[in-house]
C-alpha cells in the first residue's frame, strides 16, 4: 500500500538525509519535502498524507520559533488529519510535553536522532512489520568490530558498569557498557521486559517465575535472575496478557 510521508525540514542536508532515510524503509513510501509552512500546508491539502515528519524550528531567523508545532496545531484542525501520526524531530526540550499531550504526538526523536530509531518508529506509526522478523539481527559493537546477533537468540542482557553482557543460546557477548534504553532501542521488539533495573529478560526464554523468592528461571542457561518486586509484578502482569 502506498504511504505519503511529509517531512518539513528546513536544513537542506538534515533533509536530504531523512529523505533517503525514510524511502529506504519500503519502496512504496513516498516523501514529500518541505522546507517551509506554506509548502507544507500545499502538500498536506493536495495529497493524503499518512504521517508527517515535522522539525520544530522552522525559521532559523526568529528568536524561539516553533513553528513546526503551530503548523500541527492548525493540521489537527483538520477532519482528514484528527488522528495521522505526527513525529516531531528537534533537539528542543520544553515543547515536548506540549506536544504529546495537546497534540497527540506519536513520537517525539531529539536531535542529533539516531537512524535506526528513526526507522523503527516511522515503521510502527505506519504499521509496517519487519520481514522476517524471526530472522532479524542487531548490531554490537566490541573492539572496532561489529557483531551481529540473532534478536530471537537473545535470553537474557545484563548492562552493569563497566559492561554489558549478551547471553544468547550459543554464547556470550561481552561489550562495552551501553545504557539498557538504548539496549530497548536497539532491539525494537515486544519480546523483552525488564526483571530488574539492570536486566533485560526474553519473555519466551522464561522457565519459571518464583514470587516468593523473587527470582526467575530461565531456559537454555543455568542461572536464575533476580526479580524486583515492582519488576515482577509487571513481568507477571505481561505474562497473562500473552
Amino acid at each position: 500500500m502506498k504511504r505519503n510521508i511529509l517531512l518539513l525540514e528546513d536544513n537542506e542536508k538534515a533533509r536530504k538525509m531523512l529523505t533517503l532515510l525514510l524511502k529506504g524503509i519500503d519502496s512504496e513510501i513516498s516523501v514529500l519535502q518541505a522546507d517551509n509552512i506554506n509548502s507544507a500546508y500545499g502538500y498536506a491539502m493536495q495529497y493524503m498524507i499518512h504521517l508527517f515528519v515535522l522539525d520544530i524550528i522552522i525559521d532559523t531567523s526568529s528568536r524561539g520559533d516553533t513553528s513546526g508545532i503551530t503548523f500541527a496545531s492548525n493540521i489537527r484542525e483538520i477532519r482528514k488529519y484528527k488522528c495521522t501520526p505526527i513525529i516531531f524531530i528537534s533537539s528542543l526540550e520544553d515543547p515536548k510535553l506540549f506536544t504529546y499531550s495537546e497534540l497527540h504526538c506519536f513520537q517525539y526523536i531529539e536531535k542529533p536522532f539516531n537512524n535506526e530509531r528513526v526507522v523503527n518508529k516511522v515503521k510502527e506509526a505506519l504499521g509496517i512489520e519487519d520481514r522476517n522478523e524471526a530472522d532479524r539481527r542487531v548490531c554490537f559493537r566490541k573492539d572496532g568490530l561489529l557483531f551481529p546477533v540473532k534478536v530471537s537468540n537473545i535470553i537474557y542482557i545484563m548492562c552493569e558498569k563497566p559492561y554489558t553482557r549478551i547471553y544468547t543460546v550459543n554464547d556470550t557477548l561481552e561489550i562495552a557498557y551501553q545504557p539498557l534504553r538504548k539496549i530497548i532501542e536497539k532491539l525494537n521488539s515486544d519480546a523483552f521486559t525488564l526483571c530488574n533495573r539492570s536486566t533485560l529478560v526474553n519473555k519466551d526464554y522464561i522457565d519459571a517465575i518464583d514470587i516468593v523468592n523473587k527470582l526467575l528461571k530461565m531456559k537454555c542457561i543455568d542461572r536464575q535472575l533476580s526479580l524486583g518486586e515492582v519488576y515482577g509484578k509487571n513481568l507477571v502482569s505481561e505474562m497473562k496478557d500473552g
